[in-house]
């Protein structure tokens, strides 16, 4: 009689997987959600029987976040269970954990951690560290390497020599003088797929430009390895944070060592940026980018010339945020309407265009996602505007308009309570849709500044544009969507 499905370990776990694990919370005045660890369902399965226990145990314990999210976890407990954890993530600023509570994790496949000097030890050098933990996790695939940004402690090469998985490196806040990324970087050559770099000092362009010396462990390669010039064959995603100096000349010359690049994000200062030089090397190095992200404001100068040039094949994916006039922004968006997919637009000024803006939605033909997020009260009806012509993109399945609402209409907003979250709830049911924030309550709704009007016309005008493909709205903050089996 073969055995039941349950009974099968390998099974087994695939079932423990979808267990739940965490509980969510939802923060309002932080717009932020929390977890918190609350397995009971899977601390109930582990008393079944041994082949449960013994199957379950290592997902209840397959990753911790040393954070107020494990907080009411026993050190005993998470001292017991260290070996069996492969996602590990501390955070300087609500780090509770001794390190010696880790010492026998060894498996771990992420780690998120940061250097702790002195004053994060608890008395004596034995009382482990961050770094002995990375030494001792030579299989990890994540890694988030945190220095100490004030100080600037240099980056050791040898904690990154015995990495030869690694496919995902993040740096925030190391002293890197001296080429020492440049080393690191031809050290994880054969595997790094993500790089994020942030608050780094010391970088200098012509340690990409040539050979520079490698680490002990590493002098056994063969001579024409070392010989050889940086190339990032695996990079396909890079992330540039904030820096305290320009990293723009450091920049143009890494891209030239990522040929497989896809994705780019770039956090920089407009003051300094020659964006032509960088859209150039990013169309000559990196043929395949399609994903480009400019988090932080800029002015429409230098947003143009990187999405006019710097993507050989098109763009599917854009977010920006752009500042100041933006003559000829749109056009240069539009060239890319055969292939974008995702377009994310923040507004930080007073100054907009609506017509023009509804260029992209006429048409970006492929486009499954919009959004717009505007900082400034606008004084016309934008969705009045846009319901005038008809949409090209019939694939539309993710939309967020948030515009701030004039001070006038806020007040009047407060005055009215519970009329007005009966008001959405009642729309939004008698359309065919519902709020899928299941974690905000009637009052948070109220207070999210969804005035009924526009919520009727953005509803209306789905309808009209017969969007059929929309699986989620967002509006000043209220997230909505079709309720499953009825027609817009």
């Amino acid at each position: 009689m073969p055995p039941h499905p349950l009974e099968i370990p390998e099974i087994l776990a695939l079932v423990g997987f979808f267990l739940p694990l965490w509980e969510e919370t939802y923060l309002y005045d932080s717009w932020t959600i929390t977890f918190e660890l609350a397995p009971q369902t899977l601390c109930h399965c582990l008393l079944v029987s041994k082949l449960w226990h013994t199957t379950l145990l290592p997902i209840l314990w397959s990753g911790l976040w040393a954070d107020l999210s494990m907080d009411r976890v026993p050190n005993k407990v998470i001292s017991r269970h260290s070996h069996l954890f492969q996602t590990l993530h501390f955070h300087r600023e609500n780090q509770r954990r001794d390190f010696r509570l880790f010492k026998n994790c060894t498996n771990l496949v992420e780690l998120r951690v940061f250097h702790d000097d002195k004053k994060y030890r608890r008395t004596d050098e034995a009382a482990g560290s961050g770094k002995q933990l990375l030494r001792a996790n030579p299989r990890l695939k994540v890694l988030g390497w945190e220095g100490d940004e004030p100080w600037f402690v240099p980056l050791d090469v040898e904690d990154l020599a015995g990495f030869t998985h690694l496919e995902r490196l993040s740096l925030d806040g190391w002293d890197c003088s001296g080429g020492r990324l440049g080393q690191v970087l031809r050290l994880l050559a054969g595997t790094l797929r993500k790089l994020s770099i942030k608050s780094l000092e010391g970088l200098r362009p012509e340690e990409l430009l040539q050979q520079t010396p490698t680490p002990h462990s590493q002098s056994q390669q063969d001579s024409s390895d070392r010989d050889g010039a940086l190339v990032l064959d695996h990079l396909d995603s890079l992330t540039v944070d904030k820096f305290s100096e320009p990293i723009d000349l450091y920049l143009y010359e890494l891209v030239k060592h990522c040929p497989s690049l896809t994705s780019l994000q770039l956090c920089l200062d407009d003051t300094t940026l020659d964006t032509t030089l960088l859209a150039n090397c990013l169309q000559t190095n990196c043929p395949n980018l399609n994903s480009l992200c400019l988090p932080l404001p800029l002015q429409a100068r230098h947003i143009k010339a990187l999405v006019r040039h710097s993507s050989r094949n098109g763009l599917r994916r854009l977010r920006f945020c752009v500042h100041g006039p933006e003559h000829g922004l749109v056009s240069a968006i539009i060239t890319h309407a055969p292939t974008l997919e995702s377009l994310c637009i923040s507004k930080a000024d007073d100054t907009m265009d609506p017509e023009e803006y509804l260029r992209y939605l006429v048409d970006c033909t492929r486009l499954k996602r919009f959004t717009l997020s505007h900082i400034f009260p606008l004084s016309f009806n934008l969705l009045e505007l846009w319901g005038r012509q008809t949409w090209g993109c019939r694939d539309l399945e993710d939309m967020s308009i948030n515009i701030t609402i004039p001070r006038e209409e806020r007040l009047q907003h407060y005055a009215e309570t519970e009329a007005r979250t009966e008001e959405v709830l009642s729309i939004l049911s008698d359309m065919g849709w519902e709020h899928i924030y299941r974690f905000y309550t009637r009052e948070e709704i109220r207070r999210l500044m969804t005035n009924g009007t526009r919520l009727r016309q953005i509803l209306e005008l789905f309808r009209v544009q017969q969007l059929d493909k929309i699986r989620k709205m967002e509006l000043n903050h209220l997230g909505f969507r079709p309720v499953t089996g009825r027609r817009l």
